[in-house]
């Protein structure tokens, strides 16, 4: 529903999207490549999420959840949490 939404919704190309992505990479190759103000990143750890998360400024920003960032990385589930949360005050942020 959201792939069909930005690829066909002209309306949507007024804002910001930020798709972050783990490993798996099925959720973005469904993307038009005419879609515009749209950015991919990609997490391979929890860091570099937290990172992303900690840098983005964009108006819509979607989630893939990927459980294996996590892996090793459980002390940053809370700081995680937390850039989610302020994201969310500025943006609309889907997981």
């Amino acid at each position: 529903m959201i792939i069909s939404a930005i690829n066909s919704n002209a309306d949507l190309q007024h804002y910001l999207f930020l798709f972050i992505g783990g490993i798996t990479r099925a959720f973005f190759l469904g993307i038009h490549r005419t879609a515009t103000h749209f950015e991919i990143h990609r997490a391979f750890t929890a860091h570099q999420l937290f990172t992303i998360q900690k840098e983005a400024s964009h108006t819509v920003i979607l989630i893939e959840h990927d459980a294996t960032l996590y892996d090793g990385a459980w002390d940053m589930i809370a700081s995680i949490a937390g850039a989610l949360r302020e994201l969310a005050h500025e943006a609309t942020v889907i997981l």
